[in-house]
């Protein structure tokens, strides 16, 4: 009887049974994993409900695009084509004036007009000493056939694309733009001083003719280098034919500021910075301008009866 008594036990797992404290874990782990199991479940059952309920709804988008497709039950897309651009009027050039660097303005547009052979004029009241900046912003193309160009007085012939729209520094006095086509677009323009932070070393910059180019005019002993900037010292007259002729004369050579010479003579007043050489006839000093031939050259002269 005790035997069956322990058959039994071990079947149901009771506290008696030799395997309790083996078994008891294994019994606690499935008891857990039955309750987690549980919600798991009711989330599966949510979800296969939310499912199916998509599905209906996309068995009607199906059957309704599938009527779109076979039937007239939608309107056609519209074919309405678009207005023409108006027709920007303009019987005479536009003109604008620029005086002095600083000087801007522009021409606006900002919608598409249709341009027929358009010309807009840029002019500068001077012709030397001012550079000319253009700028073509917000540029939009309708017209594959659409041309801007651009004549100058100076710099030559441009083509304004998308890709070129910037133009800097134009030496010219007289700037001419012409339109042609669809387009939306500003110009603007303003001028600037050329020589504006350009270096000439020890010189002056000036604008100057014909080209409107930087060009340095140089000041006392120096002379343009390879660069066109004063940097070169001028040599020194009294070192060459300067000193020659003062000293054959009797004279002394001195060197101006502007590194051009005069002779100093004894029987002149020290103060006479006007002669280029020493003429013992010659007891005053002349004015600048005048040229005294030597005697020793009139004595010569004479004889051969000039």
């Amino acid at each position: 009887m005790s035997q069956l008594q322990t058959y039994l036990d071990l079947f149901n797992n009771t506290q008696n049974a030799p395997e309790w404290n083996t078994i008891l874990p294994y019994e606690n782990r499935l008891n857990n994993a039955n309750a987690t199991f549980g919600p798991i479940l009711d989330r599966f059952n949510d979800l296969k409900n939310k499912h199916s309920i998509l599905e209906t709804a996309l068995e009607e988008v199906s059957s309704t695009l599938q009527c779109y497709t076979e039937s007239n039950c939608h309107k056609p897309a519209s074919t309405t084509t678009a207005p023409p651009p108006p027709t920007y009027n303009c019987p005479t050039t536009k003109n604008a004036t620029v005086s002095k660097a600083g000087d801007s303005g522009s021409f606006p547009f900002s919608y598409v007009n249709q341009f027929n052979n358009c010309s807009f004029r840029i002019y500068s009241t001077l012709r030397y000493g001012l550079w000319i900046n253009l700028q073509f912003n917000n540029l939009i193309v309708k017209d594959s056939a659409s041309t801007i160009l651009i004549s100058t007085s100076r710099d030559g012939n441009f083509s304004v694309t998308p890709s070129s729209t910037t133009f800097y520094n134009l030496t010219s006095d007289v700037i001419v733009i012409y339109v042609t086509g669809q387009y939306q677009f500003t110009i603007n323009y303003n001028a600037v001083d050329p020589c504006a932070g350009y270096d000439c070393g020890n010189g002056n910059c000036v604008s100057a003719s014909p080209f409107n180019n930087q060009t340095c005019a140089c000041a006392g002993c120096y002379q343009q280098d390879g660069s066109g900037r004063c940097t070169v010292s001028k040599p020194d007259p009294c070192l060459g034919h300067g000193g020659a002729v003062c000293t054959a004369t009797g004279g002394t050579c001195i060197q101006n500021l502007d590194c051009s010479y005069y002779c100093k003579c004894p029987q002149l007043d020290p103060s006479c910075h006007t002669v280029l050489y020493c003429d013992s006839d010659e007891t005053t000093c002349p004015p600048p301008s005048y040229r005294k031939m030597p005697s020793f050259f009139k004595k010569f002269m004479k004889f051969f009866n000039y």
